[in-house]
């Protein structure tokens, strides 16, 4: 049974049809199954979609004003921050700019800290209020060290560590299992990563990431620790009508 030059279909049904190419069926039944299949694709949203040139499908969970508004001690860095490869002109660009040095976390804050769940590459996801009580839901803790190693400039929204006032468990966190199986993949093209999160109740939801990113903004229904499982792959949730995009956040620095 020839199956090349199929019309545009979406990942559920471009799975099935590579089910019925890989059955014992015979030739006959396998002709008679994909012709129904492909019957089936002139109502399905996603595969009309495709075929239409509608690449991009719809987010879910569309943020118009970002998890920081209302505080101000979020900051970005300098427009005219330089880049530099080597790792002392980075430090002295740093130090020029008024980014470093980095504060020092109080040692209750540091241990508060280092109870969150594990770590990926020693940067620690979790929720903090600031001096000022604004709470920001989705924080990233990083430290020095993380900064010279893994950035090429400075994080982009940031807070400084002597800003915070209290740290605890991001209630947008994935499980740590899911988490884990996430970064270690981290892209499945450049500056992409789709997968699906499958959840208590048997639901699919289409996920489509930049990157690793350990939270997640479900339905209010569901809750992160509702996932029970994750599917990764390349050109897996592209063809889907809506996907749930990554939830912002902001990075906290430290020394």
């Amino acid at each position: 049974m020839e199956i090349r030059n199929l019309p545009d279909l979406c990942h559920d049904h471009l799975r099935r049809a590579g089910a019925i190419y890989r059955s014992d069926d015979s030739e006959d039944v396998k002709k008679t199954t994909l012709k129904a299949l492909l019957l089936k694709t002139e109502t399905c949203k996603r595969c009309q979609r495709l075929r239409h040139g509608e690449t991009e499908p719809k987010i879910m969970n569309r943020r118009i004003v970002p998890s920081w508004n209302g505080t101000n001690l979020v900051e970005t860095p300098p427009s005219d921050l330089e880049f530099f490869s080597s790792r002392q002109r980075r430090v002295e660009e740093f130090m020029s700019k008024g980014l470093f040095p980095l504060p020092t976390l109080p040692e209750p804050l540091m241990s508060k800290l280092f109870e969150l769940s594990p770590p990926v590459l020693n940067a620690r996801p979790g929720a903090t209020r600031l001096e000022d009580s604004f709470v920001l839901p989705r924080v990233i803790f990083i430290d020095e060290e993380y900064i010279l190693k893994w950035f090429t400039s400075f994080p982009g929204h940031f807070v400084r560590g002597d800003k915070v006032k209290e740290i605890f468990e991001s209630p947008f966190r994935m499980p740590t299992a899911i988490c884990d199986q996430l970064a270690a993949v981290g892209e499945t093209s450049m500056s992409s990563l789709e997968f699906w999160i499958i959840l208590r109740n048997g639901e699919r939801v289409p996920c489509w990431y930049g990157g690793y990113n350990p939270f997640i903004e479900l339905s209010r229904q569901n809750r992160p620790n509702d996932i029970v499982d994750v599917e990764i792959g390349r050109r897996s949730v592209v063809g889907e009508e809506a996907v749930l995009a990554e939830p912002d956040f902001v990075w906290c620095v430290y020394k």
